[in-house]
């Protein structure tokens, strides 16, 4: 049996799918972009929030718990990997992956925001040292996801295989469940690492 080499799979990873992820780069920038402006602009972005997003400020102002961010954010992660899969069943959708990657890093800006705007110092050094890394490696996690689906599409659409013969690679369903185990890891981080540790910087504050 032939042992996995993690490098090479990385090396073949990034060379077949460099595009996507130079334009996943591109909106993930301009998702920057946009939530920064929208932050100084003064526009009410609250409702563009994700609720796991929400219920984290709600539990940092004491009145959500660890279990409702973790119940949110696992909602969250479903819904996400779902529409990510729709995007990819066929080729000709699948240029939507990077609006909603673009949409998830505007989201950081504004959750980020939302944290300086409530705890000002404080919410600075808990959005840069653990927020937004937290964020950026999901946002990751979620474009690594998006490409493999991607690239099965191409793949099906070059190969004109039928919907079905589509899913029959079993190194998709692979690279699929250990990105979905990865985003399962980041959700506990999120979910009651991260509350933790910014509930803990108000207290040594105040």
């Amino acid at each position: 049996m032939n042992k996995f080499d993690i490098k090479s799979y990385i090396y073949i990873h990034f060379k077949d799918n460099a595009v996507r992820y130079y334009l996943i780069l591109f909106s993930v920038l301009l998702g920057f972009v946009v939530g920064i402006i929208l932050s100084l602009s003064g526009f009410s972005h609250t409702s563009l929030l994700k609720v796991s997003d929400k219920t984290l400020l709600e539990f940092i102002s004491g009145t959500a718990a660890y279990s409702d961010i973790f119940l949110s954010r696992l909602i969250s992660i479903v819904c996400l990997v779902l529409i990510i899969f729709v995007f990819n069943l066929v080729h000709h959708t699948a240029f939507l992956n990077y609006l909603l990657i673009g949409y998830q890093a505007c989201l950081v800006v504004l959750v980020a925001n939302a944290v300086i705007s409530i705890y000002g110092v404080v919410g600075i050094i808990n959005s840069f040292v653990i927020l937004i890394p937290i964020n950026i490696l999901n946002i990751f996690t979620y474009s690594y996801l998006t490409c493999i689906c991607m690239k099965r599409a191409s793949d099906s659409h070059n190969l004109n295989s039928t919907f079905g013969e589509g899913f029959k690679n079993s190194s998709f369903w692979i690279e699929f469940t250990f990105a979905l185990i990865i985003l399962f890891v980041f959700c506990m981080i999120y979910s009651f690492v991260l509350p933790f540790f910014i509930k803990s910087f108000v207290l040594i504050t105040y």
